[in-house]
């Protein structure tokens, strides 16, 4: 019987390596509603009801989820789910050019390369509360 790290070894020696499916919002709203973080009025976007209007059309997002922290329920907090990696990337830098632009605008913008999304935290949370929902979309 193959250990684990020698069972990767093996499958990444021979080119095996199995690939997780792709990210759905479904699965989003699911994994964060399961997750013990404190949430609220979490939501699955459509191509209609997007208020930036961009889900599904060309060089955008093809999911969106947002929620409500507990802890600051004035602003929603979001992931986008993208196509490829060169869409994520275009829309992180596009949002850290807006949240460094003012302080209104600031915000925490998490990448997960991964899982070609992007998580954006209002930035009233403290850092210790970002870092709980960055742990928990690190393992999404």
């Amino acid at each position: 019987m193959l250990t684990r790290p020698l069972l990767v070894m093996v499958l990444l020696l021979t080119g095996c390596v199995a690939v997780r499916p792709a990210l759905s919002s479904a699965a989003v709203a699911a994994s964060l509603s399961a997750s013990g973080l404190p949430v609220s009025d979490v939501r699955v976007f459509t191509a209609a009801d997007d208020p930036n209007k961009l889900l599904g059309r060309p060089n955008q997002y093809i999911g969106k989820v947002s929620w409500k922290d507990l802890r600051e329920p004035d602003d929603d907090a979001t992931i986008e789910v993208f196509p490829d990696t060169a869409t994520l990337k275009a829309r992180t830098t596009y949002t850290e050019t807006i949240s460094k632009s003012a302080g209104m605008f600031a915000q925490y913008i998490v990448p997960n390369e991964q899982r070609l999304a992007l998580m954006r935290l209002p930035h009233r949370l403290t850092p210790d509360d970002a870092e709980a929902y960055k742990a928990w979309f690190a393992a999404l």
